[in-house]
């Protein structure tokens, strides 16, 4: 598969995070045009991107020659690094941490639905503290092979229907984070 204006990509994949792609584009190429074709075939496979904001094109004296590489800018993409749930007697504890040292934390009552819409609310802080914290409409638990996966359905407002999914490596909540994570950042 080609696009064109792309001279070459590096794919680098790290256990448990989703593949981080750096593009290599021609020298006049159109990034936006890049952007938006690259995003295509990640959404026919079933993944999406963060592209960074290309900043706007300054205009070079008329003597200046081009010594830019045209890598193409994309952002790098955040992670949920960390889980930790604080029990007590009348109230849990859930911090959520992504690889760039965000912190969100909240903090609610007992229960598995205390707990499950904690999780949910901390992550979705940490990916926009603006943001109102969607609700769940689903929770399936499945296989792929041997492995157990957990996918969410969540409703960021209005209907708007949002999926994601994660393999259980350790235990449930970490999975669950990552799984609501998956769907707050397409």
């Amino acid at each position: 598969m080609a696009i064109d204006g792309v001279t070459g990509a590096q794919v680098e994949v790290i256990d448990g995070r989703p593949p981080s792609v750096r593009l290599q584009v021609e020298s006049g190429t159109d990034r936006r045009v890049v952007g938006e074709l690259v995003q295509e075939v990640l959404t026919r496979h079933g993944l999406s991107s963060r592209i960074a904001a290309v900043p706007p094109k300054r205009e070079a004296p008329p003597d200046a020659h081009d010594t830019t590489t045209g890598a193409a800018s994309i952002a790098p993409v955040r992670h949920l690094a960390t889980l930790s749930v604080e029990e007590g007697r009348s109230r849990v504890v859930v911090t959520a941490r992504d690889d760039r040292d965000g912190v969100a934390e909240v903090a609610s009552g007992t229960g598995r639905r205390a707990l499950r819409d904690a999780i949910v609310s901390a992550t979705a802080r940490l990916v926009d503290e603006s943001a109102p914290s969607p609700s769940v409409v689903a929770i399936r638990r499945g296989t792929e092979g041997e492995r157990d996966v957990l996918t969410v359905v969540l409703d960021r407002g209005a209907g708007r229907l949002t999926v994601g999914s994660a393999f259980v490596a350790v235990g449930w909540e970490f999975a669950f984070a990552r799984a609501v994570w998956a769907a707050l950042v397409d």
